[in-house]
């Protein structure tokens, strides 16, 4: 019997996650957008190669320069880019630490539409179990 409720409890931690992806990552990332306003070009300095199960990813170093005063960030992308390769920045005018890289910050809309992949994934999952369940298999 536990080994048929299980998936039940998947499933629905699934539709859970994909509620969390498509509601509250993106009223972050749109808050984030919204006090990033100010704008300057960041330069890769730094490309490390990482290798795991998922394949290789690249932790990118990227400096910008806000006021004469050098900041930092460090991005994890799916494509290496090469020393000097230069990011659109925006930035918080109170806060130049807090910034959104355009082509590597996940977006509202990438966050929903990965959201909505989970929940629908946990629905199916959820429903196939609870018939499977009441039709005694």
């Amino acid at each position: 019997m536990l080994r048929r409720i299980i998936p039940i409890f998947i499933g629905i931690s699934f539709i859970i996650a994909g509620i969390i992806f498509m509601v509250v990552l993106p009223k972050k990332a749109e808050s984030k957008i919204e006090r990033c306003t100010a704008d300057t070009v960041g330069t890769v300095t730094e490309c490390v190669e990482r290798y795991d199960d998922d394949g290789t990813t690249y932790d990118l170093t990227i400096e910008y320069k806000v006021d004469g005063k050098s900041y930092t960030e460090i991005a994890n992308q799916g494509e290496n880019r090469d020393i000097g390769y230069e990011y659109q920045i925006h930035y918080n005018p109170d806060d130049p630490n807090d910034c959104v890289i355009d082509g590597v910050t996940a977006t509202p809309k990438t966050l929903r539409i990965f959201g909505l992949a989970i929940m629908i994934i946990g629905i199916v999952v959820t429903l196939s179990q609870l018939f499977r369940l009441m039709r005694g298999r």
